[in-house]
């Protein structure tokens, strides 16, 4: 039997996104060399809370699955995780993670606060008012992140500049609060780009759900991830069909579940800096020869970036497209109501 061996760059991609990515039941593992620090920062300088994810690659004898559930193995103790925002050649803000229990879903990866680390000391409040609309290099020119391990000599550093900007969607325009899903032609979403990045729509769903009693629950989930973008005004046409089964992909079934009943929903455009955009052209293409490691890291792989949104938010549902929610094919079985 072929002996199981877990390569670095699969590893980073399943730690880095785990709940956008499925996994099979058989794990590659790396074996005959060290252990390489691997990192996961995607900082939204809006956030209250930052949040850096710091595991390693591993090898041995036991079972893939085994070792990646055992802290000792995937985690770094007494790792010190330092964040600082540079302007003028100068560092103006710096902060430091401690380590947390995430309640991540973490996959078949234990969720362990060696792994998982946080600072609430961000950067709006530094500056004593929250992020504003616009590019962040009105507050800085790079972020830069370096870990220190304590036993070790070299430190695992990056850093990013902060020419990312603020996503516009120039339609629907604002105070446009209808989503018409069930249209004869697809709902139209346009916005302007003066950069090549990484682009992602994503709904807020939120709706009223009776069983013993009613409560009120909203789902997240992802239209479209890495859309094809040009400089300048962009489209994106959102299908459906594929609408439709997203949500109803994203909804738990329950037999208690009575009705459920349609609320609102928001979308969201998210956009991420160029090494986001790299990473998902370089692990998730169609490339079946193999990959050339693409890593932002010195003395270790992973992800560093910047991310911002967008938000055409409390959106309603016109009755076609209830009508379709209650007794479309890949919703009817979730019991929503027309109303």
């Amino acid at each position: 039997m072929k002996k199981p061996v877990i390569k670095t760059f699969l590893l980073f991609s399943f730690l880095g996104l785990i709940g956008v990515s499925s996994c099979s039941d058989e794990l590659d593992i790396l074996t005959g060399a060290e252990s390489v620090p691997v990192v996961y920062c995607v900082i939204d300088v809006r956030d209250s809370v930052y949040k850096v994810l710091l595991t390693k690659t591993f090898a041995g004898d036991r079972s893939a699955y085994e070792m990646a559930k055992d802290p000792d193995v995937i985690s770094f103790k007494n790792a010190k995780i330092t964040m600082e925002a540079w302007k003028s050649s100068y560092p103006i803000w710096s902060t430091e993670f401690i380590p947390v229990s995430d309640t991540r879903d973490s996959g078949i990866f234990a969720s362990d606060a060696g792994c998982s680390f946080a600072s609430m000391e961000v950067m709006g409040d530094f500056f004593g008012q929250p992020f504003y609309e616009s590019t962040p290099d009105r507050w800085f020119e790079y972020l830069r992140i370096v870990i220190d391990y304590g036993d070790q000599s070299n430190s695992t550093y990056a850093r990013i500049n902060s020419n990312l900007d603020h996503p516009s969607i120039t339609f629907p325009v604002r105070g446009y609060n209808t989503f018409n899903i069930c249209d004869t032609v697809p709902y139209r979403i346009q916005f302007y780009s003066s950069q090549k990045l990484f682009y992602d729509l994503g709904c807020t769903f939120r709706y009223s759900e009776e069983s013993n009693d009613v409560t009120s629950k909203s789902i997240d989930f992802s239209i479209c991830s890495n859309i094809p973008v040009q400089t300048g005004p962009t489209t994106y046409l959102i299908n459906q069909s594929l609408f439709f089964k997203r949500l109803a992909q994203s909804i738990p079934d329950s037999d208690d579940v009575v009705q459920r009943k349609f609320i609102s929903l928001d979308l969201r455009l998210f956009v991420a800096s160029q090494p986001m955009k790299v990473f998902m052209d370089t692990y998730f293409s169609d490339n079946e020869n193999g990959y050339q490691l693409w890593n932002c890291f010195h003395n270790g792989i992973g992800l560093f970036a910047l991310k911002t949104s967008s938000v055409l938010d409390n959106l309603k549902l016109d009755q076609r497209s209830l009508d379709t929610l209650a007794s479309g094919s890949y919703t009817r079985d979730l019991k929503f109501i027309k109303w």
